[in-house]
C-alpha cells in the first residue's frame, strides 16, 4: 500500500487508498524532526548510490582480469618470497649548508626601533645603534624638556632610568637637520624627524642586557623604525644578485629574508632554502639525497651572502640510505656474517664489511640462479621472485645470516598449485582493463568529495576516506598521506578536499603496457600474492560490503515505509 506524506506549516497530511486524514502535531517540533529524518535518509541514499557504483567498477575489473588472452585455462605461477615484516630501511640524507652563526648575533636588545610620544609631539624618534648593557634590562624614557619645532628652535630631549633618575641630556640645535645622529652613553642613537616637540611629552623603549636581537624574515632589508629587519649592525644589502649552483638569483634592497627564500625554492636551482628560527639561520638542502651533491654560493653583488651568515659556509655531504650504505654500519645487519648463499644452487657472495643490500641484490640478479631480487613497499620488504612459473625456490643462506635479517625463511618453496592467473595479455584486454581502472578512479574520487548538497553529507562519507586510506596502505605496507607506483596507480589523500585516486590519460598508457610486460606485479597490488593479502581489490571490495551493511542499518532505522513519499 502507497502512503503519501505532506508536510505544511501545521499539519502533517497522510494519503491512502482508503481515504486521506490529517493530523495536527502536539509540538510545532513535528515537522521540523520528519524533515530531518528525510534528509538523513537523503544523505545515506547518495552513499550508497556512490558506493555502489565503486562496488560495480571493481567487480567488471575482477571479471576482466579472470579473462586470459586464450580463454579461461589454467597456468603455473611463480614462487615469490617475500620479507615477512618491514625492514625499515633509511632514507638517504641530502647535503646541506647553513649559516656560520646567528644572522644576528648581538648579545643585547631593545624594544622598538620606533617609539611614540605620548601626548602629541610630532617629531618622529629613531633608535638605533647597539645598546651596550650599561643600564641592564629595564625601561627608558624620553622626555622633551621645552616646546618648539625641530630645525628652528632650540630643543632638549632628557633621557631618565625606570625610576625617573637622569641620565643624560639630548641638545638639539636649532639648525639640526632630521638626519642628525645623537649617540647616547649606553651605545644606542637616536634621530628625530621633522616636527614639533610638546614639553614633558614622553616616549619609552625597553632595554635588555642579556636577551640577544632577534631577525626579521618579513621585514624589507631597507626597512626604517618600525619596518626594520634587526639585521647584524653594519651589514646592508643592496640590489644585486648571487648565484646558487651557478643559477643567478636576484636580491632587492626592499626585498625580505623570506622573499630572498622564496625566489631561490622557486628558482629550479634544485636546493631548497629555509629559515631556522631555532637557530636564527638559513640552511640550504639539496634536493636530490646521497653524497656527491653540492650546493656553491658565488659571485654576491648584493650583500646578501655576508649579511645571513652563510660566507665561508661548510657543506655538509648527504649520506647513503641504509639500502646502499655499507652492511656493516647498518643496524638490521648487524648479525650478518661474511660467506656464500646459494639460490637455487647459485653461489653469491656476500662481505658486510663491503657490499650493501644493494650491491647483494645487483649481485643476485647476475647469478644464474633464474631469480629476480627486488625492493617493495618504498624499499621496506624484499621479494625474490623465480624467473619461470613452476619453478621450485631454494634458499640457502650459507651460515650468513642473510635471510634471517631480510625477515625470510631459508628452504625450499615449491610453485604454488596451478590456478586461473593470466600470464598474457592482449593489447586489446590490457587498454580494457586500464578503461576501467579509470572508472573506478572517478567513482573512488566522487565518493570521498564532500557532496554539493548538505543534505547529502553523513558521518559515513567522510569516515569513508579514511577507511580507502586505510585498506591501500595496507596493500603498500606503509603509512603516510601518499602512495605511489611507477606504472600509473597513485594515491594522495594530503588535501581532504581534493581527489585522491590521480589517473590521467598517461597514467591509463602506463597502466596498460605495465600490464603486458610486467603482469605479475600488477596482479600482486591488484589482488594480492595469496593468504591474507586481498591486494587493493579484495581490501576495498571488503570496505564496500562493509559500508552497504551500515546504509542497510541506518535505512532500516529511517524507515523505509517513507520510501513512497510525495
Amino acid at each position: 500500500m502507497a502512503i503519501n506524506l505532506r508536510i505544511s506549516d501545521s499539519y502533517m497530511t497522510i494519503s491512502t487508498p482508503s481515504g486521506r486524514g490529517s493530523m495536527k502535531p502536539s509540538w510545532e517540533s513535528s515537522r521540523n524532526q520528519l524533515n530531518s529524518l528525510l534528509n538523513s535518509r537523503s544523505g545515506y541514499r547518495y552513499a550508497d548510490r556512490k558506493v555502489g557504483t565503486l562496488g560495480h567498477a571493481l567487480s567488471e575489473l575482477r571479471s576482466l582480469w579472470g579473462r586470459q588472452r586464450s580463454g579461461s585455462g589454467s597456468s603455473l605461477q611463480a614462487v615469490r618470497v617475500t620479507s615477512s615484516a618491514s625492514l625499515n630501511l633509511g632514507a638517504g640524507t641530502a647535503s646541506s649548508l647553513a649559516s656560520t652563526e646567528e644572522i644576528n648575533t648581538t648579545p643585547t636588545s631593545y624594544s622598538t626601533h620606533g617609539p611614540g610620544w605620548s601626548d602629541g609631539s610630532t617629531a618622529e624618534m629613531t633608535v638605533g645603534g647597539v645598546y651596550d648593557g650599561s643600564n641592564g634590562t629595564q625601561t627608558l624614557y624620553f622626555e622633551s624638556a621645552r616646546s618648539g619645532e625641530y630645525g628652528t628652535d632650540q630643543l632638549k630631549v632628557t633621557l631618565y632610568d625606570q625610576d625617573m633618575q637622569k641620565i643624560e641630556d639630548i641638545t638639539i640645535s636649532r639648525f639640526a637637520t632630521p638626519d642628525t645622529v645623537f649617540t647616547l652613553s649606553n651605545g644606542l642613537t637616536v634621530q628625530f624627524g621633522a616636527g614639533f616637540f610638546t614639553r614633558d611629552d614622553l616616549a619609552s623603549i625597553d632595554v635588555f642586557d642579556s636577551v640577544g636581537t632577534s631577525v626579521s624574515t618579513s621585514q624589507p632589508f631597507n626597512g626604517t623604525r618600525l619596518t626594520d629587519p634587526d639585521l647584524q649592525p653594519g651589514t646592508e644589502i643592496i640590489n644585486g644578485s648571487f648565484t646558487l649552483n651557478g643559477t643567478s638569483i636576484s636580491v632587492y634592497a626592499d626585498d625580505s629574508i623570506q622573499t630572498v627564500l622564496d625566489r631561490i625554492n622557486a628558482s629550479g636551482a634544485g636546493v631548497t632554502a629555509v629559515f631556522d628560527a631555532a637557530s636564527e639561520s638559513i640552511i640550504f638542502q639539496h634536493g636530490t639525497p646521497g653524497p656527491g651533491t653540492d650546493i656553491e654560493l658565488a659571485d654576491d653583488s648584493s650583500g646578501f651572502l655576508a649579511a645571513m651568515k652563510l660566507e665561508g659556509a661548510i657543506l655538509q655531504q648527504g649520506g647513503d640510505s641504509d639500502l646502499d650504505r655499507i652492511m656493516a654500519d647498518v643496524s638490521a645487519f648487524g648479525s650478518v656474517s661474511a660467506g656464500t648463499l646459494l639460490i637455487n644452487g647459485a653461489a653469491i657472495s656476500l662481505d658486510p664489511a663491503s657490499d650493501s643490500l644493494q650491491d647483494l641484490i645487483d649481485r643476485i640478479n647476475a647469478s644464474p640462479g633464474g631469480v629476480t631480487a627486488s625492493i617493495s613497499g618504498s624499499g621496506q620488504r624484499l621479494s625474490i621472485v623465480s624467473d619461470e612459473a613452476g619453478q621450485a625456490l631454494v634458499l640457502d643462506d650459507g651460515g650468513t645470516g642473510i635471510f634471517a635479517a631480510l625477515a625470510m625463511v631459508a628452504g625450499t618453496y615449491e610453485p604454488p598449485e596451478q590456478g586461473t592467473e593470466p600470464t598474457t595479455f592482449s593489447q586489446h584486454q590490457a587498454m580494457r582493463i586500464a578503461r576501467v581502472m579509470g572508472d573506478i578512479a572517478e567513482a573512488m574520487n566522487e565518493l570521498v568529495i564532500s557532496p554539493n548538497d548538505p543534505a547529502q553529507s553523513t558521518g559515513l562519507l567522510s569516515g569513508l576516506r579514511d577507511g580507502i586510506r586505510e585498506r591501500i596502505g595496507q596493500v603498500f605496507d606503509k603509512d603516510g598521506p601518499r602512495f605511489r607506483t611507477r606504472y600509473g596507480i597513485q594515491f594522495d589523500f594530503r588535501d581532504s578536499q581534493r581527489q585522491v585516486f590521480t589517473y590521467h590519460v598517461d597514467d591509463r598508457s602506463r597502466f596498460a603496457s605495465t600490464i603486458q610486460t610486467n603482469t605479475q606485479s600488477v596482479s600482486n597490488l591488484l589482488f594480492g600474492n595469496g593468504g591474507d593479502d586481498d591486494g587493493l581489490v579484495g581490501g576495498l571490495e571488503a570496505l564496500i560490503g562493509e559500508t552497504l551493511t551500515e546504509i542497510d542499518d541506518q535505512l532500516g532505522v529511517v524507515g523505509r515505509a517513507l520510501d513512497t513519499f510525495a
